[in-house]
């Protein structure tokens, strides 16, 4: 689903901005308790993407903790939270450009049930166009 979000869901400021979601069941994403295995990827150049993210909390899911994340085109913060409800896993991650004046910002969020994590895999495949 390419329809697009709204920054503010993070506590950033309001508008509509780029966003993709490609899960299992997108009808039940918004739900962390339901089993959906898949990725949202959002962009904001308004706000600060990583403080927002650091500030997350997901209630009813444990924080695993975060780390620095740098390959590619990309670097920034990655969280790790599972126990979630549902038993589902789940990692954010905050990234900027490497080497620019940080925009667009990215917001990434990977869910899944179970097995490796495909993380670092799908960031380092992340490639955003700037179309305006």
């Amino acid at each position: 689903r390419d329809s697009g979000w709204d920054p503010a869901t993070l506590g950033l400021p309001a508008g509509h901005e780029p966003g993709l979601a490609v899960a299992d069941d997108l009808t039940r994403w918004q739900d962390l308790g339901a089993g959906v295995d898949g990725v949202f990827v959002g962009l904001s150049e308004h706000g600060d993407v990583t403080a927002r993210v650091a500030a997350v909390e997901h209630s009813g899911c444990h924080y695993d903790g975060d780390r620095a994340y740098a390959a590619g085109p990309w670097h920034g913060r990655v969280r790790a939270w599972s126990g979630c409800p549902g038993g589902g896993l789940l990692t954010e991650a905050a990234l900027v450009p490497a080497g620019t004046a940080g925009q667009p910002q990215v917001y990434v969020q990977v869910r899944r049930q179970g097995g490796d994590d495909p993380t670092d895999r799908i960031l380092r495949s992340l490639q955003v166009t700037r179309t305006r």
